[in-house]
This record gives C-alpha cells, structure tokens and sequence, in this order.
C-alpha cells in the first residue's frame, strides 16, 4: 500500500508577517527503490508544471511500485507571487537592489558540506540569511539525497525539451520528447548545477540523474497540455520500473544537441516581425523564416542555420538586436 505524505515547509517571513511556504508532497512504496525529486515552478511566471505535478502526485499514489518520489508544485511562492496587474513576473527576485534571476541563486556547495540546514542556522545567527539563500537551501535539503531529479519549467512558444548531462544520455530518452540538449559539466548557479556539483569531485554523479525539462507553454496553459505533459514524466518512469504502465507509449522521434548547438536569432531591425515557421519545423540555411515589416519597407529573415525552429517570441513589436526566435543545429 502506497502512503502519501505532505508538510509544509517554511521559506521565508513578508514585511507584514505573513509567512510563506512551499508544500512538499511524498509517495513512497512498501518496497524499497530509487528515491526520486520533482519540483515544478522556480520561476514564477512558468506555471504549467504545477498542475503537472498535482497530476503526478495522484496518479503515483495509486501506481508507485517502488521506492520513493517527493514532489513539489510549487518551488518559488515568492516568484509566484510577483505580479504588476495581472501579469506574472517572478523570474527574478526583485525586492533586491540589483534582481536575481531565481535560478541563479544556488551556491557552490563541495561533497562534505551538504548540511543545508546547518548552513541555515548558521547564516541566521551572522545576520546573512537573505530569503534567497533560505529557499536555495530549503529546496537542496529537499533534492540532494534523491537518485533522480527533474526540475519542472516552461517556455512560451517553444518545443518541449529536456536538458541533460553527457552521462544521462543512456536514459534521458525515457521522456519521449522531440528534442534533448546536452549540457557540460559548468556552474552559473542553476538548480541542476547546485545538486549535482557535491557528486563531480569522486565519479559519485555517475549514479546521479538530473534533468531539466523544458515544458512548451507557460501562462496560457490548457488541461489537455496537462495530460500529455504528465505522460511526459511517467513515460520516464514506466521505464525505468517504477510504475507499471505509463499514459502513452515512446514513439516520438527526437533529435540530441548540445547546448552550443542552440543558436539565438535577433532582429535585424525595428518593426513588426511576422513568422513563417512554426515551433518544431525543419528549417534548411537560406530558408523564409519571417518578415521584419516597418514604416516604408519589409526585410526578410531568412535562416542561416540547417535544423529545427525552437522557439519563437511572443512578441511581435521588436527594436534591433531583440531576441526573434531560436534554432537547434548540427552546423
């Protein structure tokens, strides 16, 4: 009999008092296997994995067949919470003088000094302890220990992907999404590298998953994108045994990258751009990619690149040298 857990675990205090929280879910078997780390909602704005979550938590406390899986919707109240009008903006932390990206905020931390809680303690008592630095280390305590991590975000108008480590390349295809991007062994002070930095110095990562994956729609999110993005997830699952079928079956054809392969587009001047492609089309170089209209004229965007269209801007007003779209190649 699967037992389903939740507590509530503080992450900070608001100017009024009012305290906050993020709500940690696990699902655990009578049968001892791999203990896995879901969280979803880091940034913000990038809301399509908490439902996600929410999903998985249900259909695991019915399914799991081993092991443990400790599950997180919501990753960053403080991000969620960030609105002007009715328009999310949390991807930084903007009470600071100069704003984090929330996902740049996790230290450097070596393999014998992995107590997250000590560090908490001890940074209260030297008057050091910012709410960036709670969360970061509440959401490590949480991860750190796990066999396999996957840290849930979102972009708007791109394909979904997943983001992976050379050593994973065996099992990262378990996810059944169109594009994988490999990353290198670097540290810019993401989550993905936070957790999986202590393990690098002794060949421990090699036992150690840690994916980042990538859904394709953030704010306007519909509840069929959550059924098919939650087979996404249990797709991996169902192979490596931890539940017995998954939602959908691996026969999506998918392409790998490294991350040095995902090139930026940027407008080439001010105006209105309109596209010609759509995420996920091949593209070969020299192809129509969109039109940059302006006052007198038009100029068109043709791709330098042969491969995929990643992901395009939502919006369509540019000034020169703004981001237009993205393109995965082998070029």
């Amino acid at each position: 009999m699967n037992k389903l857990t939740h507590k509530k675990v503080f992450v900070g205090e608001c100017a009024s008092g009012a305290k906050k929280y993020i709500d940690v879910y696990t699902v655990s078997s009578d049968i001892q296997g791999e203990q896995y780390y879901i969280q979803a909602n880091l940034h913000g704005p990038e809301i399509a994995g908490i439902p996600v979550v929410f999903a998985l938590i249900a259909y695991l406390k019915r399914n799991l067949l081993k092991g443990a899986v400790t599950l997180v919707p919501s990753a960053n109240p403080w991000g969620l919470d960030t609105k002007v009008g009715d328009k999310l903006i949390g991807h930084s932390d903007f009470s600071q003088e100069k704003p984090h990206d929330w996902n740049r905020i996790f230290p450097k931390i070596e393999p014998n000094d992995c107590d997250f809680l000590a560090h908490i303690k001890e940074d209260t008592n030297n008057l050091v302890l910012t709410k960036e630095k709670l969360l970061a280390y509440t959401l490590l305590n949480l991860a750190i220990k796990a066999d396999v991590i996957i840290d849930i975000h979102s972009v708007v108008n791109s394909i979904k992907h997943v983001y992976y480590y050379p050593h994973e390349i065996i099992n990262v295809i378990n996810f059944d999404v169109p594009v994988y991007i490999e990353l290198g062994y670097s540290f810019s002070g993401t989550f993905d590298e936070a957790v999986l930095y202590p393990y690098l110095s002794n060949n421990a990562y090699l036992t150690k998953e840690v994916y980042v994956l990538e859904l394709s729609e953030e704010v306007a999110y519909e509840a069929n994108k959550v059924v098919a993005d939650t087979a996404t997830i249990l797709n991996y699952l169902y192979r490596k045994g931890v539940i017995e079928e998954s939602q959908c079956k691996l026969v999506m054809k998918s392409e790998t990258f490294t991350i040095q392969e995902k090139k930026a587009l940027y407008a080439p001047s001010s105006g209105i751009f309109l596209p010609t492609v759509k995420i996920g089309d091949s593209v070969i170089k020299g192809q129509l990619m969109g039109t940059m209209l302006r006052q007198t004229s038009s100029i068109k965007v043709n791709s330098p690149y042969n491969g995929i269209v990643k992901n395009i801007t939502v919006n369509r007003t540019l000034e020169l040298g703004q981001f237009m779209l993205g393109v995965l190649t082998k070029d």
